[in-house]
């Protein structure tokens, strides 16, 4: 009997192993004082269709724009985490041109990411929010898949991360020589680079405008991440 048991326990374990989560960026909110720039621009440049007066849809992903009064009465100047996100692309070089011949603002060129095996750019908004797209031959549409932050402790960061998404590796980007400290996390649908931020790196100097995003897929329900950044996880 006692045979039995632990069988059916270890069955149970590597079934559960064996499950995975499907992670799903469900929307993002993005602070800004010209919203009906960025409208136009992500409208334009990125297929996103209105829905509302002050929100865009794409691929069953929602952008929401909102001044930083909406979001922080007292603080309208304030500056947190978010600095990059990033999608999967079956139209990779399509994209690519059509930004190039719109005369949006690149951050270098096509690079190979060697830790997620992927080709990809990085482009600004108007505003200066960094979006990075990521070739990706089997993802039909515009996918959400990267998210870039600060954090004043790696660590600790890294293991909030850990503990509450699916991570399949753990790739270390650090910049020792520069004393720059960055983890890359990756899972089969999802990759989150967090980076210590100093004085090279401070949210000040990349002006991030994200300001909230909201996640599926995930058993555990939070509404911010260690720093305080608004994360909010539905089932």
């Amino acid at each position: 009997m006692m045979r039995g048991l632990i069988i059916t326990i270890l069955f149970i374990s590597l079934f559960s192993c064996g499950e995975t989560q499907e992670i799903q960026f469900r929307s993002m909110v993005i602070h800004t004082l010209q919203p009906e720039v960025l409208h136009e621009w992500y409208t334009q440049h990125l297929g996103f269709e209105p829905i509302q007066k002050q929100s865009l849809y794409r691929d069953d992903f929602t952008i929401h724009f909102k001044s930083p009064e909406e979001l922080l009465p007292d603080a309208p100047d304030y500056r947190h985490g978010f600095f990059k996100v990033g999608f999967q692309t079956d139209e990779f070089d399509d994209l690519f041109e059509s930004l190039q011949q719109g005369k949006v603002e690149f951050v270098g060129d096509i690079f190979r990411d060697h830790n997620l095996s992927r080709r990809s750019f990085v482009v600004k908004d108007p505003d200066g929010n960094r979006l990075q797209f990521f070739e990706n031959k089997s993802q039909s549409g515009l996918q959400p898949y990267f998210l870039a932050l600060l954090t004043p402790s790696i660590g600790e960061a890294e293991k909030w991360y850990q503990m509450r998404f699916p991570v399949m590796r753990t790739h270390n980007l650090d910049l020792r020589e520069k004393k720059i400290y960055i983890r890359l996390l990756e899972g089969e649908d999802f990759a989150i680079e967090i980076i210590e931020n100093n004085d090279r790196v401070s949210p000040r100097t990349l002006g991030p405008g994200f300001h909230q995003l909201e996640v599926g897929g995930i058993g555990t329900p939070f509404e911010e991440d260690k720093d305080g950044n608004s994360i909010i996880s539905n089932l």
